[in-house]
């Protein structure tokens, strides 16, 4: 527990780093959201960041006004959007995750080999166990 917050501020340091004008990590998550799951709706968005549909709606309307974001009616449902990235929104996406990668890999790369596998297999074991023991889609 007391590991987890120490990586997850360099993971979002960097990714506001490499953000660019849309260096929010809400922002980036939600974009990485519908990178994995195009077509992904404004409530699936709220509840990928643990925000109000409302807070989600504002942040999306930014996203799109800024060319990040599609959104289009859903075709059954009129009440309903469906998400999907512009290129500049995958390109966008891109850049954050290689560089934010490039930082993580200078901060390991000095570890001996066996540490960083032993790191890769229990972070494997954690998503595991974290996603298909307590009914968790991954989506995180």
């Amino acid at each position: 527990m007391e590991v987890v917050p120490v990586v997850m501020r360099v993971i979002r340091a960097e990714m506001r780093l490499r953000g660019g004008r849309f260096a929010s990590v809400p922002q980036l998550r939600a974009l990485g959201l519908v990178h994995r799951h195009p077509g992904a709706s404004l409530t699936e968005v709220a509840v990928h960041l643990g925000v109000t549909p409302a807070t989600a709606s504002v942040l999306v309307d930014r996203l799109v006004r800024g060319g990040l974001l599609h959104r289009d009616s859903h075709p059954h449902e009129r009440r309903r959007i469906r998400l999907s990235l512009t290129r500049e929104g995958s390109q966008h996406l891109r850049t954050a995750r290689t560089g934010t990668r490039r930082r993580l890999a200078e901060i390991l790369g000095p570890l001996p080999a066996t540490d960083r596998a032993a790191i890769s297999v229990g972070v494997s074991l954690l998503r595991h166990a974290f996603t298909s023991r307590n009914g968790v889609d991954g989506r995180g």
